[in-house]
């Protein structure tokens, strides 16, 4: 029973997680597009805006929790991920520098990375049954 409701989990997770990536993705692109803002500011404040997205909808629709208190330990989890994130993203940009797609696949790069830990994290951390 446990293996099949971490299936749903994930499942949930999945579908939450790629509208996050697109929400993330559409913020950064058009910060990078439409701002001043360099490529790291512009991924962070795109990733808040993700995390923002994500919360609601990992609380309600994944892990289906009502209590309000994971608040804050989503901000600490996102904190970290965010921190990796940026970094994975401008490691991967400057290691690819004047490479073609090299925005893209440095996005892609990151947010697998940073996935993997919001998942782990939320899982058995923000968003854990007592």
């Amino acid at each position: 029973m446990a293996y099949i409701k971490l299936n749903q989990q994930f499942l949930r997770f999945l579908i939450v997680g790629c509208s996050t990536v697109l929400v993330d993705y559409l913020c950064y692109t058009a910060l990078l597009e439409y701002s001043s803002l360099d490529v790291s500011y512009s991924k962070g404040l795109a990733f808040c805006f993700g995390a923002a997205y994500a919360y609601f909808l990992n609380r309600a629709f994944t892990f289906k929790v009502t209590y309000t208190h994971s608040v804050i330990r989503f901000s600490l989890l996102y904190l970290s991920m965010l921190a990796l994130n940026i970094a994975s993203n401008s490691f991967v940009v400057n290691a690819l520098s004047g490479k073609t797609y090299n925005i893209e696949i440095a996005f892609f790069v990151a947010t697998t990375i940073s996935a993997t830990g919001n998942f782990l994290g939320m899982k058995y951390f923000v968003f854990k049954v007592k």
